[in-house]
């Protein structure tokens, strides 16, 4: 269909400015909706006048006040009827600035399925009171939303997707109220429909009327945060879990971002330093739940997992662990915590099996540069804080995802002593592989995870079996250790009971190490690092946290 847009004007007891708006919005040649919310016989009058000086305005009345949010939904209904696609939304009451509409505009025309808002800026006139009271409810939406995407809810000047909207309207009992533009816009953020927002000066005139009423539209705002707080539990699921609405989304690892955010990890931290680990970690049951709920695609993956698991455990004739992907999840989280303790500088030498420490610390006393291979399997984060333990060697981590380099920015703010130097790899290359030959050259150690893809689509790949499954395993890591000529080893590092368990183990591929052996070099390489994982996994399946596609569909 094509696009046409119209304008919604909520109108009540606001004559005196709507004539001056009218004028400002006639250059678009839209037509505008305006709703006489039930003003007073002399308002309603020059209401009547001032539409009736323009040709594009259609009047709407209603005959008694039936608030703003009602006005807005009969405005939205109407458009539908008439076939409009998209509707401006402007109050009445020359509070925004009306130049904007070009921006809002714009944005909406480049992503149409999007509700485009105003980000209110406000001047000296805002009553500090309507202030301080806009920040409450920009927390709750935050609750709510469990996002940060919304900054501003309230703003009574956007444009929204008229079939969209009219869908959430159709299927709910929005607000007619104070409490409309709020609700409308957290359900069509729970509906899926993204949200842009544009910042908008925003004054309140001198001698001017508002229709907000301190204690009777504060009390419903109270009651419809209330209503959303509770129905996210049992409703917002249903709306996210529709993947046939959804867009697609990708299979492959690069395509996938880490589980978790930096901004959700910096909040959880927040709460675990305040609070203690565990308080957390109940907290962490209605944030994984969400989480479970959220995340179709991790879900499913998890499932594919424990399915390959149990199969393999009925091939090796041996008993598998019962688990859900909910417990995987959760298990993931309370690792998480496991680097809180890193981060802050908790975990010291008594934390590691000391057998463990020992054969890791002969390593270092030579001085040597090496490779070292690892994989999502328990918390490879917690050899962060072997820095401080072997000062003698500088730890660097390869990493595919760029939000890794950013979080690790972070962590060092918090404490520079567990400081790892993490490279940012977008592509691999030969510089990649000189530059890092000049680091183990000097006795640095490099580590690198070998079940995730670069994000380049044509990344090479070793075929290997795996749990009993083909598998892909991207060549990058095996090429590497083939490329340094330094000892190679595979390591992992998990949770075992109170304490951390380092596996480690060095491998020497049979194959001599030239150009004619390098497909079969980097082969057994990944053969043994593929049996050393199994081996892991046996042990406790929870700790592996790949939430990717990893399985390759036999034929």
């Amino acid at each position: 269909m094509q696009r046409r847009d119209c304008f919604i004007i909520p109108c009540y007891q606001h004559s005196r400015t709507l004539g001056a708006l009218l004028l400002e919005l006639q250059k678009y040649n839209f037509k505008a909706f305006v709703v006489n919310d039930g003003s007073d016989e002399v308002n309603t009058v020059q209401i009547i006048k001032a539409c009736g000086e323009h040709t594009w305005v259609e009047l709407l009345h209603h005959s008694e006040n039936r608030g703003k949010g009602a006005a807005v939904m009969a405005g939205l209904t109407k458009a539908g009827e008439q076939d409009y696609t998209h509707a401006i939304q402007i109050d009445s009451d020359a509070q925004h600035d009306v130049s904007k509409v070009k921006e809002l505009l714009a944005l909406s025309e480049g992503d149409p399925a999007s509700l485009v808002s105003g980000l209110p800026q406000y001047d000296e006139s805002v009553p500090k009171a309507r202030l301080w009271g806009r920040y409450l409810t920009h927390i709750w939406v935050w609750i709510e939303t469990l996002s940060f995407k919304i900054k501003d809810s309230m703003c009574g000047f956007r444009v929204y997707p008229v079939a969209a909207a009219l869908a959430v309207i159709n299927d709910n009992r929005i607000g007619q109220r104070m409490d409309f533009d709020t609700e409308i816009l957290v359900r069509l953020f729970w509906a899926g429909v993204p949200v842009q927002q544009v910042p908008v000066k925003v004054v309140y005139p001198v001698g001017g009327t508002s229709n907000f009423k301190m204690f009777d539209d504060n009390w419903l705002i109270t009651k419809m945060h209330t209503k959303l707080f509770f129905s996210m539990f049992y409703k917002m699921p249903l709306f996210l879990l529709r993947d046939g609405d959804r867009k697609p989304l990708q299979s492959r690892w690069h395509k996938t971002e880490e589980l978790g955010s930096v901004l959700g990890m910096r909040i959880v931290f927040f709460f675990y330093r305040a609070l203690g680990r565990k308080v957390v970690k109940i907290l962490l049951y209605p944030i994984c739940y969400y989480y479970y709920l959220l995340h179709s695609q991790v879900r499913r993956q998890s499932q594919s997992y424990i399915e390959v698991y149990q199969s393999y455990c009925r091939t090796l004739n041996t008993n598998s662990k019962a688990f859900t992907p909910f417990h995987h999840i959760y298990s993931f989280a309370d690792m998480v915590l496991d680097k809180f303790s890193v981060w802050i500088g908790d975990i010291t030498l008594d934390s590691f099996n000391s057998d463990d420490v020992s054969e890791l610390l002969k390593i270092a006393q030579h001085q040597d540069g090496a490779f070292f291979i690892s994989s999502h399997y328990g918390n490879i984060e917690v050899c962060r804080a072997m820095g401080r333990f072997f000062p003698q060697v500088k730890f660097n981590a390869l990493v595919y995802h760029e939000n890794a380099a950013k979080f690790n920015n972070y962590l060092n703010k918090l404490n520079n002593e567990t400081a790892l130097n993490l490279i940012s790899i977008r592509d691999f290359s030969i510089e990649h592989s000189i530059s890092l030959k000049e680091k183990v050259d000097k006795g640095e150690w490099i580590f690198m995870m070998g079940d995730r893809f670069s994000i380049q689509d044509n990344q090479r790949i070793l075929e290997q079996r795996f749990l009993g499954k083909k598998i892909e395993l991207a060549e990058g890591p095996f090429l590497m250790a083939y490329l340094l000529e330094v000892p190679i080893y595979i390591i992992h590092c998990y949770r075992s009971g109170a304490q951390f368990k380092i596996q480690l183990k060095k491998v020497i591929p049979g194959a001599e190490r030239n150009s004619k052996n390098k497909k079969e070099y980097m082969t057994e390489i990944a053969g043994a690092y593929c049996s050393e994982l199994a081996g892991l996994i046996e042990q406790d399946p929870l700790q592996w946290y790949n939430f990717f596609n990893f399985w390759k569909v036999e034929k």
